[in-house]
């Protein structure tokens, strides 16, 4: 299926030149096997644990259930999901918010993210909008100081003008700005980026196997008079038949002692798995893969569980997941604020969750120290408990930040329990 694009790279058409592929010759990417591999892996990954909510403050546990229900009701997720592998694919997509039948008119207006212009329960779906369908609208192009300088204010769908605010913006690594109009106005497709390491491993593979299959050659002299003066060569052709027919390790070879002469040839393929490996060692890092992740090995040199490799592709994995899906998650769920509860609360925010079970151990640890440091400087009258609250209170990371610093329980009662008769209990 995509013969025809690493023809042209071969040809070089495309290797090395900073321009859009198109989608039609990215289209054809998506089908090979390799890229496929990657992207999904990548995409899966992004989305594997998915995100979890903190109130900073206390008291947000009704606003954190409203909003994981709508995502969950929306299918968020795969969603998310499938605009991460658009985004290896093609350099990024759009989801489009539905908030119901509108007419154009109303589609090249700005969605409100206020209460007072948000319809409450309006959101009806989100659905990609794959980036061949889309064209950008009016931005500026004029002066860098524009806040909507090489950035749409609204999108042509199919020719047809939408909002830019009735989008989730989706994009990969941005290309400079003066490229941006090339790639539509979204970003470096990671199919493009890896092609050249792609075709390197298929070429190589290739070459190994077609030096396999000759890898033992029977060379077999005789008198070829016949042939080179144009005749059919039949005789011959029976005499490599006959050879051909008893030729195993049981068989008997017999040869005219004073006109043939049977020579057997082999290569070596020392070093050819070697150049193969390096090959797919090359492809995991143009993907930003360990080898361990991608192909299920571990790299030449490095021992055979791969904990390095696996810490390696749990920060790249999250590096991503901030670059490509952090802005489009932060705008949906202030719009699903809006839908459920009215308003929006700048106090709900999320993160990723870790994939590595040993970063919640560390970050278990780390939130430990954290409260046995305020506990210590309580005890040590350096701090008092209201500022030893405001300080867990405030801190997203300390495990503590849904607590209602205002809210200051009672101190326990530690005195000792009296006996009825009149003595202390001991």
């Amino acid at each position: 299926q995509t013969a025809g694009v690493y023809d042209m790279m071969r040809n070089g058409a495309y290797t090395g030149a900073p321009t859009f592929l198109g989608y039609m010759a990215l289209a054809q990417l998506a089908q090979d096997g390799v890229i496929k591999a990657g992207v999904s892996l990548r995409a899966d990954e992004m989305t594997r644990r998915w995100i979890e909510f903190q109130y900073q403050g206390g008291g947000g546990d009704k606003r954190i259930e409203a909003v994981e229900s709508e995502l969950s009701r929306l299918h968020a997720d795969k969603v998310f999901r499938d605009a991460a592998e658009m985004c290896g694919y093609y350099g990024g997509c759009l989801v489009f918010i539905d908030t119901g039948d509108l007419t154009d008119a109303d589609l090249r207006l700005p969605l409100g993210e206020d209460a007072d212009t948000f319809k409450s329960g309006s959101i009806r779906g989100l659905k990609i909008i794959e980036p061949f369908y889309v064209a950008p609208g009016r931005y500026s192009c004029y002066n860098p100081i524009d806040k909507d300088y090489f950035v749409p204010q609204s999108w042509l769908i199919n020719g047809r003008e939408v909002h830019a605010s009735r989008f989730l913006y989706f994009a990969e690594d941005k290309p400079p700005t003066l490229l941006l109009p090339s790639y539509n106005f979204f970003g470096i497709p990671l199919a493009q980026t890896v092609i050249d390491a792609v075709l390197g491993f298929e070429e190589s593979s290739k070459s190994a196997a077609r030096m396999l299959s000759k890898y033992a050659c029977t060379v077999f002299k005789t008198d070829m008079n016949e042939v080179l003066s144009g005749g059919t060569g039949s005789e011959i052709q029976k005499r490599i038949a006959y050879f051909a027919k008893y030729r195993d390790n049981d068989g008997v070879m017999t040869i005219d002692k004073e006109a043939e002469e049977i020579e057997l040839s082999s290569h070596s393929l020392a070093g050819v798995t070697d150049i193969v490996r390096q090959q797919m060692e090359i492809v995991a890092a143009m993907f930003g893969e360990p080898a361990v992740k991608l192909w299920g090995i571990s790299p030449n040199g490095f021992n055979a569980t791969g904990d390095s490799d696996m810490r390696s592709h749990y920060d790249h994995i999250n590096a991503v997941q901030e670059r490509i899906l952090r802005d489009p998650m932060e705008y949906l769920i202030k719009l699903l604020q809006l839908n459920t509860l009215g308003d929006v609360d700048d106090a709900l925010t999320f993160e990723f969750v870790p994939l590595s079970d040993e970063d919640e151990k560390l970050q278990a640890e780390v939130q430990k120290i954290k409260v046995d440091s305020m506990a210590e400087l309580f005890g040590r009258g350096i701090i008092s408990g209201e500022e030893a609250r405001h300080v867990l209170a405030t801190d997203p990371d300390s495990g503590f930040d849904d607590i209602d610093e205002d809210s200051v329980p009672e101190p326990p009662d530690l005195a000792l329990p009296v006996d009825p008769s009149g003595g202390e209990v001991p």
